[in-house]
Parts: structure tokens; sequence; C-alpha cells
């Protein structure tokens, strides 16, 4: 019963917030009655009609040049990597300039990128990726963590208000919470009821301060544990809190499997009634190389989005990651990144010509 009020509470809040928002935002920009973007059980929606995105990873809110950086052709969706503490969203008055942060990086404001992404019909998922300079949101119980209540002020007072004017942007509320080995959940914890606990701690939040778009929720044990999303507290949370679309990522624990286990575990997420996404995958982590195709492959065969990890240039670092290569300074001319990788760059972007859809 207490369960059942609380939800009766976040979405009456939620709702009445809906309805307090104009037609227009104060910058003229129109707002749809109905959502452009929702999620019925498994399915991602895109103007009421089903919707399988297929994009990238990206962190062009970084950098010093005069707007943030393009994307590659086919892009439907780019999951945007967001410093949350230092993230400029709105421009200034003087215009949309990039600035300073304190370990020299260069940000520009989210505004100017949404707004681009936007005219261009691509979703921006709002990717809460690090803290700030020095604090990354990874492998950590969100509650636990010595910054959980000005993580809690920051999403609701600053980001939500600012996201509610795009109806084009995901809110993607933590990047790979929990230990990739489980072992901030020993003795008579159970992984998957701390997994909903903290997600519903998170959602609870978000709803309740009116936010009615789509919410990307990640998977567990910093995001490549889909276990949590298969003991049915994903699709409750999902039926309290939705729309939501989980964000499974993959790297060494799927991609060291045969093709036949990925299948398998591919086809265990569609007995679910959740819509679900590889919001990351590549071929390199933590050291191991490993081929992503396979994968991506079962992935498409089940009908579930892929975006790959990342859109950069991997200068002198060698990230093998990186679907870019540059053949002049500062990557102002590129080529796909295909150098012992298994054609990372240019096999991903075959994919995205192949599922594209505009």
């Amino acid at each position: 019963m207490a369960s059942q009020l609380l939800r009766c509470a976040v979405v009456g809040s939620a709702l009445a917030a809906a309805a307090a928002v104009p037609d227009e935002v104060s910058d003229g920009r129109a707002l749809q009655t109905t959502p452009k973007y929702d999620v019925s059980g498994q399915t991602i929606l895109r103007d009421g009609l089903p919707w399988t995105p297929v994009g990238i990873n990206a962190m062009s809110c970084f950098g010093k040049t005069k707007s943030p950086s393009s994307y590659p052709p086919n892009v439907a969706i780019v999951r945007e990597w967001v410093m949350m503490n230092r993230q400029p969203l709105n421009c200034y008055p003087s215009g949309c300039w990039a600035r300073k942060i304190s370990t020299g990086s260069w940000l520009h404001p989210l505004e100017a990128l949404l707004d681009r992404n936007a005219e261009e019909g691509k979703v921006t998922i709002v990717s809460m990726h690090k803290w700030d300079e020095t604090t990354d949101l990874w492998a950590k119980v969100p509650s636990q963590t010595g910054f959980w209540e000005e993580y809690k002020a920051k999403l609701v007072n600053e980001y939500i208000p600012f996201l509610m004017n795009y109806e084009e942007a995901w809110l993607s509320i933590w990047n790979e919470p929990f230990m990739w080995d489980g072992s901030d959940c020993t003795g008579d914890c159970d992984p998957a009821q701390q997994w909903y606990d903290e997600m519903k701690l998170i959602m609870t939040e978000v709803r309740t301060a009116g936010y009615t778009g789509v919410v990307m929720v990640p998977a567990g044990e910093m995001g490549q544990d889909e276990s949590p999303l298969l003991s049915g507290h994903a699709e409750t949370l999902a039926s309290e809190f939705g729309p939501i679309v989980y964000d499974v990522h993959i790297y060494n624990r799927w991609l060291s499997q045969s093709q036949e286990d990925i299948a398998a575990r591919f086809a265990a997420l569609r007995t679910q009634d959740i819509a679900v996404m590889i919001g990351e995958i590549g071929p390199s982590n933590a050291g191991q190389l490993h081929d992503p195709f396979p994968a991506i492959e079962e992935a498409t065969a089940h009908d579930i989005g892929v975006l790959a990890w990342i859109w950069k240039c991997k200068s002198n670092s060698g990230d093998k990651n990186a679907l870019r290569s540059p053949t002049t300074d500062w990557c102002q001319t590129w080529e796909y990144n295909d150098v012992d990788n298994f054609g990372w760059g240019s096999g991903f972007s075959q994919y995205l010509e192949t599922n594209y859809v505009a």
C-alpha cells in the first residue's frame, strides 16, 4: 500500500507539473501536448510509431572550438558525456561560448548542443557521466556517495527544468553505478534489490520534479550486469516511473563469451516487458580486446539499438575504441580508425548506414 501511495503521489506531481507547462517555453520553442518520444512495453516510440534508434557516444561539449563538434552521418541518437557539477547549461548573454574549467578543459553550454541536434532531428541523451574534474560516477552506490545530496539538488533544480524545454532530449541519470564485481553488495545484500532501491530513489526525485520525458536507467555492476533487469524489478520500476529505457553496456563480460551465449542473454532480456538499448559498446576495455560485432549482430537480431563508444579521434592516445583517426593536426581531416580493433571505425559506420531510420 505504501508503494502504491508513493506512486500515486509521484505520478500526480508529475502530471500537475506537466499541466503547468505552457504551450511555448520562454525562448519560443513550442512543446507538444503529447510526447514525441515514449515507451510501450519493450518498444520505444517516436510519434507513436516503433523506433529502434542507433547512434554514438560523444563528448561534444568539450573543446575550445567555436561550436560543438559535429557527428558522422546516419546518427539518430547521441549520448553526450556531461561533467555534472561543472557543465554550463545555458548560453551567456554574449553568446554560446566555451568556458574554461580548472583542469584546462573548455566546455560548451549544453544549450548550443541541444539546439543544434534538435534542428537536425537527433535525440540527445544527456548523460550524467562525472560529478566534477576528479570524481567519476561509475562504480559507486549513488546514495552512499559524499555528493549525494548535491547530486539530487543539481538534478532537480538545474538539469530537469532545463531539459523540460527540449522534447528531443532524454535524461541518463547515472553512468555505470555499482562495482563491476559486486563487492559493494555482500553478506545479506541482494544486488537486484540494491539496484532497484537506488534507482527508485533517483527516479522518485526525477518524476516528483515534474520531468515526464524518457529516462535512461543503467544496468547493474557498471552497466554490464543485466541480471537486475531480469529480476522483475525493472518491470516494476518502469510501471512506476516510466517512460524508461534500460541502458546495458557491452564490454569484456559480454564480448568474451560465444555468440550463442550472447544471443541467449539478449533473448532473456526480451522475455521482460521493458525497453532496452546498448548504451555503450567497444572493442577495448580494461586492457582486453574483443570483437564487438557478434554482439552488435545479435542486438540487431533482437531489435535493440546500439550506441558506439566513442566518437573521437584517437590522436596520440591510441584509443582502440575511438571511431576516428586524424590525418591532419587536431583532426581537421580524419579517417575511420580500423587499426588493431576489428575494423571498429568503418565497421560501425556500416552498421549506422544499414540500420539508420530518418
